[in-house]
């Protein structure tokens, strides 16, 4: 699970042959290279992926936002 404070821009990168990821709270924006522009994606939206794979996300808000992952390797958040 990760917490995006308000303002928050960034990208959560991963290697992963299995990504998901729930948003808990809140809202956020969604963009990836295979989209057109950004998404946004309110509680119970749903994303996943496969393989080399950038997210970029930003919180909007003034409260923190929440992401839950389930994932079968490691990812990173910048």
């Amino acid at each position: 699970m990760i917490k995006l404070g308000a303002g928050f821009e960034g990208e959560l990168m991963t290697e992963a042959s299995e990504f998901r990821a729930v948003v808990i709270g809140e809202e956020v924006s969604y963009s990836a290279h295979d989209l057109d522009g950004a998404k946004t994606l309110s509680a119970g939206s749903y994303i996943e992926s496969t393989g080399s794979y950038r997210h970029r996300f930003a919180n909007n808000s003034n409260d923190e936002a929440t992401i839950y992952i389930r994932t079968n390797s490691s990812y990173q958040l910048n």
